[in-house]
């Protein structure tokens, strides 16, 4: 035990190497980590280690590193660890986005960190985690895992400082950072806040392929019962989000498996702030993602996923995001998400889009595109004042959507004969285009499988419309301030 870093404190050397080595138990009591705590190692390799039951009133309860080249953990196992700041095993802080994290083969359980970060907090650093579970992980931010990106005010500045300050002097601005997770496991993880098993925030690149996010939380405020997001681009493929619940109690929350949330870092509004820069012909921030890198595009793709039993008691049974991107959706299954768990004001309140909730609200005269093709959506649904009982979208009179090749099924939107849109709710678009999709016993009060409200052109081509029912009006489609319809090659019985 120590006042500074429990096990040992290493500063300016070159090389870290730890293998068949256990910390347990050790605990730092004022600074630094309960393990091991680091300062300018420029490379750090761990395997076949054991960090157990150690603490630290600071940041970092197994391992607490500042600037460092890169750090390697292979077959490794944390359990127990606790940071009464951030990180429960793990606190990573890099200077300029130029380090690099490798984490293979190893399992993360039952950590717990007063802030962020239940088992991890990375900061400035591009991490890869692969073959890697993290199980039963507590945070106020990310249950197990917070990644960010920082930006610092100039050289020799500690603070963070406007951003258009750093980027009119065109110093202090961190590289690229990415996050890649393959091959993972996330099981039981909670946040009291935000992203139940990750959080994200000011990412360059996100990818999460083929893993798996189950039986996790967040409450309060936050939203995003598994993954709360703000990255550039993320890419989700070939994962599953089972039973993932957000359980917030105001409006901010939502989003049952994923929410994408617009955060401007300044605390502007986004339109008063992107007009600033844009004119600057720099740092370019669309849904509150900053970059430092001109036209970066802004983009959310996910392919060959499965969302199952997700719930909030707020919008968007699986998913919702707030904010401005292109959203592409294929090949990926919705079943029996909803929007209405433990509503406390349930039927005074909305709960829209029991699987996808979509936001795009804004003033912008910039284009994005909204793509769903290849998905099934089934027994997905809300209460309350309600619409979409699959997909709900309201937002900027810029935004195109495309429907194709889906099939919708028994999804509801109950609970109010103004309730809109069984399976498909849009409010205020430049145009739908629905192709070669089937609506198949969907129900609401407007639009028993579509409602759709300010578009100027809505376009049905080769779909089928059967047993859809709608308690007031429109019993396959409602539409109210539409300037052309186009019907062709489909079929309503």
């Amino acid at each position: 035990n120590s006042r500074y870093s429990g096990g040992m404190q290493l500063n300016t050397i070159d090389t870290l190497e730890l293998n068949n080595t256990v910390f347990k138990n050790n605990i730092s009591s004022s600074y630094g980590s309960g393990g091991i705590g680091g300062d300018e190692i420029d490379y750090i390799y761990v395997s076949n280690s054991d960090f157990t039951g150690n603490k630290s009133q600071s940041s970092g309860g197994a391992i607490s590193l500042e600037s460092f080249e890169s750090l390697t953990i292979d077959d490794s196992y944390f359990y127990g660890n606790y940071s009464y700041d951030n990180g429960g095993s793990l606190f990573l802080e890099s200077d300029d986005g130029s380090s690099i994290v490798e984490i293979t083969n190893s399992e993360f359980s039952s950590d717990t960190a007063s802030y962020s970060g239940g088992s991890i907090y990375n900061i400035n650093s591009s991490l890869v985690i692969y073959n890697t579970d993290f199980l039963n992980g507590k945070a106020n931010n990310g249950g197990s895992i917070r990644t960010d990106k920082e930006f610092y005010g100039g050289d020799g500045c500690d603070e963070c400082r406007s951003i258009n300050e750093i980027v009119r002097e065109g110093n202090g601005l961190v590289k690229s950072t990415n996050f890649t997770i393959t091959d993972v496991t996330f099981n039981g993880n909670e946040a009291s806040n935000s992203g139940g098993a990750l959080y994200t925030k000011f990412i360059d690149t996100v990818l999460v392929s083929n893993c798996e996010f189950l039986n996790s939380s967040s409450n309060l405020n936050g939203g995003g019962g598994a993954v709360f997001n703000t990255a550039s681009v993320a890419v989700v493929e070939s994962t599953t989000f089972t039973n993932c619940v957000s359980n917030g109690a105001n409006t901010n929350a939502g989003g049952g498996a994923i929410k994408v949330e617009q955060e401007d870092p300044n605390g502007y509004g986004y339109y008063e702030y992107s007009n600033e820069i844009t004119e600057l012909s720099a740092a370019v921030e669309i849904d509150g993602l900053m970059s430092s890198y001109l036209e970066t595009e802004y983009m959310m793709s996910l392919d060959n996923n499965t969302f199952n039993d997700n719930q909030t008691n707020n919008n968007g049974g699986a998913i919702l995001i707030e904010g401005l991107l292109d959203l592409h959706v294929t090949n990926s299954t919705f079943d029996n998400n909803s929007s209405v768990l433990g509503a406390t004001n349930k039927g005074e309140t909305n709960y829209n889009g029991g699987a996808l909730y979509v936001d795009m609200s804004s003033e912008t005269i910039d284009s994005f595109n909204i793509n769903i093709a290849h998905s099934t959506f089934s027994n997905n649904g809300n209460e309350g004042f309600s619409s979409g009982g699959a997909i709900y979208y309201s937002g900027s009179a810029y935004v195109t959507i495309d429907i194709d090749s889906s099939q919708f099924v028994h999804n509801v939107s109950s609970g109010d004969d103004e309730s809109g849109g069984g399976s498909i709710f849009v409010n205020n678009a430049t145009s739908l285009s629905l192709d070669s999709n089937t609506f198949v016993n969907d129900s609401s009060g407007n639009g028993g499988a579509i409602a759709v409200y300010n578009v100027p052109t809505v376009s049905v081509i080769r779909s089928d419309f059967n047993g859809n029912n709608a308690s007031t009006m429109g019993g396959g489609i409602f539409t109210e301030d539409v300037d052309y319809l186009r019907v062709h090659n489909s079929n309503f019985e």
